[in-house]
């Protein structure tokens, strides 16, 4: 029979091998597995975009190759947009986003969605993944051009994306506003539904094709893209800059026979100023210590490359990345 006194002495050496376990067992090393020296693991969560969009899969591939890092352990999660992304970080709740380009300089400046609310603290880490701007109406419509929208349902992205600010910068540049049409404010996967319904019109959706929420709707009904070309895409580049002339490939869906000429705006991937450098430049040497991974993720990341990673950013990069591109010959 064991003394009260021994019996005391087991329990005391139990508990501490049970908190050195807890303290060091479960540290991140480079290699994924234990550490005999505790570490400091970051814990970030990245925005993206919803989970029929493009930005979640891509997102959680990302996540997955900067938490091989010893110092990160990142999440991908869901989010309206990048407006709400942009909020999200600035607050301090999110860590890491994605947004376009344009609307980090509307943050910056307290314009469009962040009227009267400017957003100073928004650091650029990269660029990648082209978007392409996505009207989708049925063949029998009749609409056949973005002038004919006018009076239509129309699904505009979700509040607090940056897909409702495109789409309505689009529209003005044809001469329609909110009040000449019927616009929805629904994520993809809402528009898809209210789509097969018949409850809308049109779909907006700027994505990287071929993206799921498409292929969604072209195999409930037969569906077609309008352009967006010539004098009217001339006009909307003037006017915003930001955007660029791009097609849609006929590749990338079953139901268009040749490319559709459109606009489109790069992916940005973001955080905080208030993020050390040191974690930022760990995000983005795993980041391209794994891009093949990363590359294969989607089609559109097929040109995610190191050389033209900080093509297209709209704000500074963070000093974390700039030391990193700067040591890697980029900068």
């Amino acid at each position: 029979m064991i003394k009260k006194k021994s019996l005391k002495t087991v329990i005391s050496i139990l508990l501490i091998m049970i908190l050195s376990f807890t303290t060091f067992g479960c540290s991140k090393g480079n290699d994924g597995g234990e550490n005999t020296a505790a570490e400091t693991v970051n814990q970030l969560i990245m925005g993206t975009g919803g989970v029929s969009g493009t930005w979640y899969p891509v997102g959680g591939v990302i996540c997955g190759a900067i938490s091989k890092s010893s110092i990160i352990n990142a999440t991908a999660q869901t989010a309206a947009g990048g407006v709400e992304s942009i909020r999200l970080v600035d607050a301090g709740e999110r860590q890491l986003g994605f947004a376009m380009p344009s609307l980090a300089i509307y943050a910056k400046k307290g314009i469009e969605a962040f009227e009267g609310t400017p957003v100073d603290s928004i650091r650029a880490i990269c660029a990648f993944m082209p978007m392409e701007a996505h009207f989708i109406v049925r063949s029998d419509s009749g609409i056949n051009s973005l002038a004919d929208l006018k009076g239509k349902a129309i699904g505009t992205g979700a509040p607090g994306s940056g897909d409702e600010v495109m789409c309505r910068e689009i529209l003005d540049a044809v001469g329609i506003t909110y009040d000449d049409c019927k616009p929805m404010k629904l994520s993809f996967s809402e528009q898809v539904t209210a789509f097969k319904d018949r409850q809308l019109d049109a779909m907006f959706m700027l994505a990287s094709s071929p993206t799921s929420s498409v292929l969604d709707a072209s195999s409930q009904a037969d569906v077609k893209l309008l352009p967006i070309e010539g004098d009217l895409r001339d006009q909307i580049l003037e006017k915003y800059p930001y955007y660029s002339p791009t097609a849609i490939p006929d590749a990338n869906y079953n139901f268009i026979d040749n490319d559709v000429e459109t606009i489109g705006i790069p992916t940005m991937m973001f955080t905080s100023a208030d993020i050390e450098d040191d974690v930022v430049y760990e995000i983005c040497k795993f980041m391209f210590d794994g891009i093949e991974t990363i590359q294969a993720a989607h089609p559109s990341m097929k040109s995610f490359i190191l050389e033209t990673a900080i093509d297209g950013l709209a704000v500074e990069l963070h000093p974390g990345a700039q030391k990193y591109y700067e040591d890697n010959g980029v900068l």
